[in-house]
């Protein structure tokens, strides 16, 4: 399954926001958006959430920007 996710880094917890269709999601990340950290946390809250492996899910596009696609493998 692709998930795009719109993801605002700096946030006090990290939790879903608010879901704008079927496979769009806003996700507030605890985490600061550098060096990747925002990213690993990202990676693993939709690994948890989904109940699969982090090396099951994977950042397909935008790895750089707050609008990414995901690919998680169930």
């Amino acid at each position: 399954m692709i998930l795009t996710v719109h993801a605002k880094p700096g946030a006090r917890a990290t939790k879903i926001v608010d879901w704008l269709d079927d496979t769009t999601v806003v996700i507030a990340v605890a985490a600061p958006a550098n060096e990747g950290k925002a990213n690993a946390v990202l990676v693993a809250f939709l690994a948890d959430h989904y109940g699969v492996a982090k090396s099951r899910v994977r950042i397909v596009r935008g790895a750089t920007t707050r609008m990414k696609h995901l690919e998680i493998m169930v």
